[in-house]
């Protein structure tokens, strides 16, 4: 029998299928293997991952009476909270509490109050999204009541410093990841003719490849100003443009076709809606553009790169000019779609060298990103603290 090392509760804001809960679901697999009895706490079941987490683990859902996650701090106290965490959680003997996201602040601290136990939270978030998922108290709480910080990138980590006062000692740099296996499979074994095809992509293009949930945060809107000024590029006729991931229902959605139309590029983009062959289509890229205003550090970015797709987006946006460095890619000023499309013509013109930085994308990843790595640097601090 496997010695059970630690008794951890993993809280999450939900289950939905996101970068922080699929990277949430890849740990708790392997710690599980490891020998660490998992359980699950979540604010919110929505998400499809929730029969995932059933499936593996005990999940423990908050009493929906609570309502929304940010206003649930004022509901702290209440009897029915109390006795949630007392006659559930409690007698479960929890030697750890592991917060993942800042969006479970309203929670967190409450939780280590209540189970005396020490506190450790990942941080996925850069500043515009931690003010748009967390209130300043509740992320002053958890930040100062956590035992360790665990920050998925060196912007989080100078975010948590410059803006929130963290000591460098209380942080952990610990790179977000993906499965590098899988994605090495569909690069190699993927018809890349066939996925363009079902997806009704042009064959005869070169493909500039975007992937992410549609928001303002990811820049969706240069992405078509990219697409606009290749209008009057030498390659205006050589070049598509795929964005993965918009709906195509919603008021999100609607605004984006208005544009689309407006601008008058309906036969240069494609948009492909939220897909479980999302993996197959980044491998079908020529090149993959991060357009994001901020992004702590985009998986979808690791992925192009185990496909051996060079990487191009903007300066001082987070995760992105973290990773993206000559050998693998071209930065350009933020929000600069001459310049990014200049990188797209230098791709097109030279072949080899696409190809060399694509290699040098994927090598960077294996040597320096790899899963292995990250969770067993994850291991290490759960057993220090």
């Amino acid at each position: 029998m496997r010695l059970i090392k630690k008794k951890i509760l993993f809280v999450s804001h939900d289950a939905n299928r996101a970068g922080a809960q699929l990277m949430l679901w890849d740990v708790l697999k392997e710690l599980k293997f490891s020998g660490y009895k998992i359980y699950i706490l979540l604010l919110d079941e929505f998400g499809p991952l929730l029969e995932e987490f059933r499936s593996e683990f005990e999940v423990f859902v908050l009493p929906k009476t609570h309502g929304k996650i940010n206003k649930i701090r004022s509901l702290i106290g209440s009897d029915i909270l109390q006795n949630f965490f007392t006659k559930k959680i409690k007698p479960l003997n929890i030697g750890l509490i592991y917060a993942n996201t800042v969006a479970t602040s309203p929670y967190a601290s409450y939780i280590k109050e209540i189970l005396n136990v020490k506190l450790i939270s990942h941080i996925h978030e850069l500043e515009y999204s931690i003010s748009m998922y967390s209130t300043k108290k509740n992320t002053k709480d958890l930040l100062e009541s956590s035992d360790k910080i665990i920050a998925c990138s060196p912007s989080v980590r100078a975010n948590l410093q410059k803006n929130h006062g963290i000591k460098a000692l209380k942080i952990a740099t610990i790179p977000s990841f993906v499965e590098n296996d899988e994605m090495l499979r569909i690069s190699s074994t993927s018809s890349i003719e066939k996925i363009k095809k079902e997806f009704k992509i042009p064959l005869d293009k070169f493909i500039v490849g975007c992937c992410g949930n549609a928001e303002w945060r990811k820049g969706v809107d240069l992405f078509l100003n990219l697409i606009k000024i290749s209008q009057n590029h030498i390659l205006k006729d050589k070049l598509h443009f795929v964005w993965v991931g918009i709906s195509h229902k919603g008021e999100y959605s609607e605004k984006l076709h208005f544009d689309i139309k407006k601008l008058n590029i309906e036969n240069q983009i494609s948009l492909i809606e939220p897909t479980l062959k999302a993996k197959e289509l980044i491998n079908s890229f020529d090149c993959f553009f991060l357009s994001s205003r901020e992004d702590p550090f985009p998986l979808v970015m690791l992925e192009a790169a185990l496909c051996k797709k060079p990487l191009l987006g903007y300066e001082g946006t987070g995760g992105t000019s973290d990773f993206i460095s000559p050998e693998i890619g071209f930065l350009s000023a933020f929000g600069n779609n001459y310049s990014v499309l200049e990188s797209i013509e230098k791709l097109f013109s030279d072949s080899a060298m696409s190809k060399e930085m694509g290699e040098n994308a994927r090598l960077k990843i294996l040597n320096n990103y790899s899963f292995e790595l990250s969770v067993s640097k994850i291991k290490t601090l759960i057993d220090a603290i």
